[in-house]
C-alpha cells in the first residue's frame, strides 16, 4: 500500500504544479505576465490554496447536477438521452467560454463579466463530459482516451479563467491602502501581491511595481469593526 502510495507522490505533485502555473496565468493574464516574475514562492501556496477550493466546489457542484441522472437504471432510450444532453452541455459551455473572451475585449464592459462568463463556459462543459465518461465507464469500465484529454483540457481553461476571476475581484476590492513611500503618497491603493521583492498594486485601473526598499508606511483606511 504505501508502495502504491508513493508512486503516486510525483504524479500529484506535477499535477499540484501545474494548476498552480495555470491559476497565476490565469491571475497576471489581465494585469500583465510580466509581473509573474516578481511573485514568490509563498504566492504561489497562496494560489494553490484558491485553486483547490475552486476546484472542491467545482466538483461538488458538477457531481449534484448528475447525480440524480447517474443513479437511475440505465437503458438504450436513456443512454441515448443522456448522449444528446451532454452534446447540448459541450455546445453551450463552448458558446459561453468563446463569448466570454470575445466580451473581455469590448472597452465599455467590466473584463469580469467576460471571465465569470468563461469560467462558467468550462463548468457547463465539464458536466458534459462527466455525462459521457460515465457511460463510457459503464460500458468499458473505463472512460476513453478522448474523454480523459479533454478533461485535461477542461481543468485548465478552469484553472485560467479562476485566476482571472480571483484576479479581477481583487481589483474590486472594497479594502484599500494608503501607501507611503520615499517620494510620494499613494492614497486608495489596492495591494494585489507582495513579496520579499515589493508590491504589486493597482490605483485609478493603473497596476504598477513598488520595490519594498521605497515602501515606508502601509496603512488600511477600512476601519476594523
Amino acid at each position: 500500500m504505501f508502495a502504491r502510495f508513493a508512486g503516486v507522490i510525483p504524479i500529484l505533485s506535477v499535477a499540484t504544479i501545474a494548476i498552480l502555473t495555470v491559476f497565476n496565468l490565469g491571475y497576471f493574464w489581465s494585469i500583465g505576465l510580466h509581473f509573474l516574475g516578481l511573485v514568490d514562492f509563498n504566492n504561489f501556496v497562496y494560489s494553490i490554496g484558491l485553486a483547490l477550493t475552486s476546484l472542491f466546489f467545482i466538483g461538488q457542484l458538477m457531481y449534484s447536477i448528475v447525480a440524480i441522472q447517474l443513479n437511475k437504471p440505465l437503458t438504450e432510450a436513456r443512454e441515448k438521452k443522456i448522449k444528446q444532453r451532454a452534446n447540448r452541455f459541450y455546445l453551450v459551455g463552448g458558446g459561453m467560454v468563446v463569448v466570454g473572451f470575445f466580451v473581455q475585449k469590448i472597452p465599455s464592459i467590466s473584463e469580469f463579466y467576460g471571465d465569470i462568463l468563461a469560467f462558467f463556459g468550462f463548468v457547463v462543459g465539464g458536466v458534459g463530459l462527466f455525462y459521457n465518461a460515465w457511460l463510457s465507464w459503464r460500458a468499458d469500465g473505463r472512460p476513453t482516451t478522448e474523454q480523459i484529454m479533454l478533461f485535461l483540457m477542461v481543468l485548465l481553461g478552469l484553472f485560467f479563467t479562476a485566476g482571472m476571476v480571483a484576479c479581477q475581484l481583487e481589483l474590486e476590492e472594497s479594502k484599500t491602502y494608503k501607501i507611503t513611500t520615499n517620494i510620494e503618497v499613494i492614497d486608495g491603493a489596492r495591494i494585489l501581491r507582495s513579496s520579499s521583492s515589493g508590491f504589486i498594486i493597482a490605483k485609478d485601473s493603473v497596476v504598477r511595481f513598488i520595490p519594498q526598499t521605497q515602501v515606508r508606511d502601509i496603512t488600511s483606511l477600512k476601519k476594523l469593526r
